[in-house]
């Protein structure tokens, strides 16, 4: 079981040089790497948080766009400057980081967590998984005349694991808690 705390990320852009003169406009995190090595198990943090499931990106607000002004909604995003990410980090890492940007990072709940990764992160992901060879193959067994077998059968039954149509475990929050077997904890 893994316990990590959920923080959101204000991410910024900046401009920079490149050697041939020219400039170019790459994402601006907070300085991750000038957490303590040992709380990022002496790896760059890039490659730190990915073993924990990685971005979140919100894709309702990317940037140069911006949310409707919604005050009850924690997550409305009226600045076209940003886009936010969203991260699950081990506790020590997350108080550190709140600690460091407390202009950039911030703690979630287990709710909000949900709400920003169901209806923001992923909204955009479809519900199931399609492997196309495989749905062409039983198109084409049906197209001869041929008996379905038991395989054929759960291959189109998106709650089975066989590959043809199956659900996408990554959408919902709900579905990658249990197969991850992560519980979200606090900072605090």
């Amino acid at each position: 079981m893994q316990e990590l705390v959920p923080i959101k990320v204000k991410i910024l852009r900046k401009a920079r040089e490149m050697p041939n003169g020219k400039a170019t406009v790459t994402n601006d995190y907070p300085d991750f790497n000038s957490i303590d090595a040992k709380l990022r198990n002496n790896m760059d943090w890039c490659y730190f948080v990915d073993q924990f499931g990685g971005w979140h990106y919100d894709r309702v607000s990317k940037f140069g766009e911006a949310d409707d002004v919604d005050v009850n909604d924690p997550h409305n995003n009226p600045d076209i400057s940003c886009q936010y990410g969203g991260l699950l980090v081990p506790k020590d890492f997350a108080k550190e980081a709140l600690k460091r940007f407390p202009d950039k990072v911030f703690e979630l709940s287990e709710d909000l967590w949900e709400k920003f990764y169901n209806d923001r992160a992923h909204v955009d992901e479809p519900d199931e998984v399609i492997n196309q060879r495989v749905i062409d193959i039983i198109n084409a067994k049906k197209s001869l005349g041929l008996v379905m077998s038991s395989r054929d059968r759960d291959a189109v039954d998106p709650d089975k694991p066989t590959p043809g149509i199956t659900k996408n475990l990554r959408k919902n929050w709900k579905d990658v808690k249990k197969r991850r077997k992560i519980t979200i904890i606090s900072t605090k």
